[in-house]
């Protein structure tokens, strides 16, 4: 038989539960170690931006961290977009790491088309989330307005220095319009996040809600006349409301475009994302 020597720990040394807590004093973890001796620690690492994302499954992800090409998407259905015009890449972002960047558009031949993808019908619920930089408060951030007469489809974009969807059947007899309550600063980066509950079957305005930075915004209803079909066979597009809309295009910066179909994402996930991204 072989006898192993186990050395005793030094008289002084006793053990000791230690907390381990991340910045805001949160605890992370136990672990253990010695009074009066070194003791390796490790801290579980705080999940990110991107991981928060990644677990809500997007239908369609532009993050938009490229330097230079297509924009890949990262969704579980993933359709390239491809670039009109030269707009800057890895301009400045609202934070760091997966927020580092965003891609800068001139507002007049800059924005990105992708394919007949979301195609949302009015009945359908579905959820955005983005971040944006305005240089100019005016123009579309995304959509899928068609290019027939009728403007079928839907947009993102400003109006009266808010931020307003637009769900069109037919422009100016069957849709709908509503706003956000506030109205965003030039240069100052926002993340804007919206769920729309075509399913619930009441008026069309009233199931719309938008969150900026996070926060409920007191929404609006102009006009809530929508009761046709809202497909089209156009481009969804991003800094642009779609292949209907010739003008309009965001005078400025955009980030991590993220879609859901058949989803309501909650207000918490939305503001985890963005007290993540803003960091």
């Amino acid at each position: 038989m072989t006898t192993i020597a186990v050395p005793a720990f030094p008289p002084l040394w006793v053990p000791k539960r230690r907390h381990i807590t991340d910045p805001l004093g949160r605890l992370v973890r136990h672990v253990g170690g010695w009074v009066g001796g070194a003791s390796q620690v490790t801290a579980a690492a705080a999940p990110s931006y991107d991981d928060h994302i990644a677990s809500l499954s997007p239908l369609n992800w532009w993050k938009m961290q490229e330097a230079s090409g297509n924009l890949a998407d990262s969704g579980s259905a993933p359709t390239t977009a491809t670039p009109n015009g030269t707009s800057d890449y890895r301009a400045a972002g609202p934070g760091t790491g997966d927020t580092l960047y965003g891609i800068d558009h001139n507002g007049t031949d800059e924005w990105w088309s992708t394919a007949d993808i979301l195609d949302f019908e009015y009945t359908e619920d579905w959820s955005v989330n983005f971040w944006f930089r305005a240089e100019t408060i005016g123009g579309s951030l995304l959509g899928k307005l068609g290019g027939a007469s009728n403007y079928r489809g839907w947009e993102l974009t400003f109006f009266g220095g808010k931020v307003r969807i637009q769900y069109i059947s037919i422009n100016g007899t069957n849709y709908t319009r509503v706003d956000g309550s506030t109205s965003p600063s030039t240069n100052t980066w926002y993340q804007i996040s919206m769920t729309v509950k075509g399913s619930d079957g009441s008026p069309y305005g009233d199931n719309v809600q938008m969150y900026i930075n996070g926060v409920a915004e007191t929404m609006s209803v102009d006009v809530d006349n929508l009761s046709a079909t809202t497909v089209n066979g156009d481009t969804f597009e991003l800094a642009r409301g779609g292949s209907g809309v010739a003008g309009g295009k965001l005078d400025g910066q955009l980030c991590q475009v993220s879609l859901w179909r058949g989803t309501i994402i909650s207000a918490e996930d939305f503001l985890t994302a963005y007290n993540r991204g803003s960091v």
